[in-house]
């Protein structure tokens, strides 16, 4: 497998998010258009689902190594990695498992709500595990104190 920089890291994963926004941005204008009938939706957010869920394995197959030996709080961005993708991973599931024909309007809500703590979930990474500090390709990083 050929080894890709940290920054060729970010930016394939950078992409994916941006991949997945615009996937939950269709699920939204669907959504819209539900008004009690749901026929087509439940295929769409099963496809969104299935690729969020290979998103998340993606994600740990390029940053867990990365993470694992990035700086001294290694450990604890490993750990915190997987406490989310395993609350992401529950999320998911119980979304999958919902029925959307028992009651409609709540199905709607749990969606529109899943979708949102997602998004939130994406730029949180973004701003931390993601940043471009933190996936540097130096290995020595110049400091401009004193001068």
């Amino acid at each position: 497998m050929l080894e890709l920089k940290h920054s060729e890291i970010r930016t394939t994963i950078l992409e994916e998010h941006e991949r997945l926004r615009e996937r939950m941005q269709q699920l939204e204008v669907s959504l819209d258009g539900l008004a009690g009938s749901s026929s087509g939706f439940p295929v769409a957010l099963k496809s969104f689902l299935v690729e969020f869920s290979k998103h998340i394995a993606h994600e740990e197959e390029l940053l867990r190594p990365v993470l694992a030996q990035v700086d001294a709080w290694a450990r604890q961005r490993v750990e915190s990695l997987d406490r989310e993708h395993y609350e992401q991973r529950q999320k998911l599931t119980e979304l999958a498992q919902t029925d959307p024909s028992a009651a409609p309007a709540a199905f709607v809500a749990r969606v529109r709500e899943a979708l949102e703590w997602i998004r939130l979930d994406m730029a949180g990474e973004e701003k931390s595990i993601l940043a471009p500090e933190l996936l540097r390709d130096d290995v020595i990083v110049i400091d401009s104190f004193g001068g």
